[in-house]
């Protein structure tokens, strides 16, 4: 499958962007948080790879990737903490914020579940060890926050864990 031989790879934190992160976080910001800014990045092109086959295809390849990044994400979830790959964690959240637009439409088939899915597998990834996948959930849950949450609790527990994240240790996170 294209999506998990190609396209995740592409979208897991590299360890070519651990350097920039290191070396130069503001670069990093940059090139990773504003993706027009490299039109030849092998990363922008698996991201509208990924957004073409979910939206033109949707039949055949939605529920597809969306159970690949549940088994990811589930895998994680009942591993033993120093057995986690937070690398792995961080490309299904950036598939999930890749796919926010079509996932937030009303006609999405997963649309009332988002808030779970924010409040299980995002929310608790901002207080996360690793500054990149603190940055990553942030990224994530800002691609979801213009939908009607029901969930009021959820909406403020997010929101207190974001101010905090504003004297984050970490560049990129801020």
């Amino acid at each position: 499958m294209i999506i998990s031989q190609f396209i995740f790879g592409q979208l897991c934190f590299s360890k070519e962007d651990q350097e920039l992160w290191e070396d130069n976080p503001v670069d990093y910001i940059n090139k990773k948080m504003d993706p027009l800014d490299d039109f030849r990045s092998p990363v922008l092109a698996a991201s509208n790879l990924l957004i073409d086959l979910a939206v033109d295809r949707k039949k055949t390849t939605l529920m597809p990737i969306l159970a690949f990044v549940n088994n990811i994400l589930t895998s994680y979830n009942q591993a033993a903490p120093e057995a986690r790959d937070p690398y792995y964690k961080d490309g299904a959240l950036n598939i999930m914020a890749t796919l926010a637009a079509p996932l937030s439409s009303k006609r999405s088939p997963i649309a009332d579940s988002l808030e779970e899915f924010l409040a299980t597998h995002v929310v608790p990834e901002f207080s996360s060890t690793y500054g990149f996948l603190r940055c990553r959930a942030l990224d994530a849950f800002g691609r979801y926050a213009s939908r009607e949450f029901t969930n009021k609790d959820l909406l403020v527990t997010a929101t207190n864990r974001i101010l905090e994240r504003l004297h984050d240790p970490e560049i990129p996170v801020r």
